[in-house]
């Protein structure tokens, strides 16, 4: 059962859990109309450029790791792409020009976890409209690190949804919101429709 009648461009950075929730299940919904761009953004760890010898020594470590594990999940994400015949683009975040000519002419794009704001020529190569996957319930969190900013806010109740994505960030129409009220270890769904 495909979501749309063509295709579906699915856009997610490559490390994270975002694709490994979303691209199996998409997959099921679209199978072979589907595409995958996978971001490699910058780490948001930064040190200092002085320290001493042992500071140095682990931030070397740190981003020895950093590169090898983008290594292996790029591995990874090509060979089970392969495997199911999904087109794949793995890219740096600022290689906005190689998206736009992966992509052509898409049906719908559907966005998870990128700190990349899009620019307005990839959104243009969207026939229909370009989605958004956010963590956090809009507009009271918008931005980046919405659960963090829930946690410090001491909220009962965690929400997400999925908008519309438009030219400023995360204020666009929404599609979906759910609230998930947590009380003590239990885990409630609501689902919100305002």
């Amino acid at each position: 059962m495909a979501i749309l009648s063509k295709h579906v461009t699915y856009l997610a950075p490559l490390s994270g859990d975002y694709a490994k929730h979303f691209l199996p299940k998409l997959y099921r919904l679209q199978g072979n109309r589907l595409s995958c761009i996978l971001i490699v953004e910058n780490p948001y760890l930064s040190f200092p450029k002085q320290g001493d010898l042992w500071l140095r020594f682990f931030a070397l470590l740190i981003a020895f790791k950093q590169k090898w594990a983008i290594f292996i999940a790029g591995m990874y994400w090509k060979i089970y792409c392969k495997n199911l015949n999904i087109r794949l683009l793995i890219s740096q975040s600022d290689q906005v020009e190689a998206w736009n000519e992966f992509i052509g002419q898409t049906d719908l794009l559907l966005v998870s976890g990128i700190r990349t704001i899009l620019p307005e020529s990839l959104l243009k190569r969207v026939n229909n409209f370009s989605i958004n996957f956010h963590y956090g319930p809009l507009p009271q969190y918008r931005g980046t690190f919405p659960v963090f900013w829930q946690k410090v806010n001491s909220v009962e109740s965690y929400g997400y949804c999925f908008h519309v994505i438009n030219k400023t960030i995360d204020t666009a129409q929404y599609y979906c919101k759910t609230v998930c009220v947590c009380l003590s270890s239990s885990v409630y769904l609501r689902y919100v429709n305002d």
